[in-house]
């Protein structure tokens, strides 16, 4: 009997990375039937990928290089909900649901993407089950994920929350500008800066 996963152990990753889906996408470009549907390219950094609130045409899944997705509220505050990484596919709830995009998705540095066009991507979850169970199984992670992320931060102060978070930015080697850590604990920088001289107060 497979054996079954146990949540109990499952500890959530600051950069999220899918590299059986990766492997994937990367054998059905080197079929070369697909040339015209499913291409790669490369984005420079601070490049937006989604727009919030705006039509999707295309599914893409990173090859190297990370990209940070946020959510803007109606007062124009941002949420920062993840760091998607090598693996990881954007566009893909939008294009399933044939909705705009939930969220703005952005480059943090140079990224290499493959590009699905989006009817493309919708005819392969139609009748390819690998590539179904896939995308199905990445978005089942994410959700894990986020539910664990938002457990923690709803049941531990925001220093114990933040000292989590500097460690693993620093296991990744992230380095996020003060605003970006702030939104992404779902604080102002004010209480991240109270938070911080609290650390160091403490150490």
């Amino acid at each position: 009997m497979e054996r079954m996963l146990y949540f109990g152990t499952f500890v959530p990753h600051m950069i999220l990375q899918n590299d059986k889906l990766l492997a994937y996408i990367s054998r059905l470009l080197n079929t070369g039937e697909e040339s015209k549907r499913l291409s790669y390219l490369e984005l420079n950094k601070d490049l937006f990928l989604l727009n919030q609130d705006k039509a999707v045409h295309a599914v893409y899944i990173i090859k190297d290089g990370i990209c940070r997705c946020s959510i803007k509220q109606t007062n124009q505050k941002s949420y920062l909900l993840e760091f998607l990484g090598r693996g990881e596919i954007i566009g893909e709830i939008e294009a399933i649901l044939d909705s705009y995009s939930l969220a703005e998705v952005q480059t943090m540095s140079t990224v290499a993407l493959f590009k699905l066009d989006k009817t493309y991507f919708q005819q392969l979850m139609r009748q390819d089950p690998e590539f179904n169970e896939l995308v199905v199984a990445s978005l089942a992670i994410r959700l894990i994920n986020t539910a664990l992320k938002a457990a923690f931060q709803q049941t531990n102060t925001t220093e114990v929350t933040l000292q989590r978070l500097l460690l693993l930015l620093k296991q990744e080697q992230i380095r996020l500008p003060k605003n970006d850590l702030a939104n992404y604990l779902g604080i102002t920088v004010r209480t991240l800066n109270r938070s911080l001289n609290r650390l160091n107060e403490s150490i």
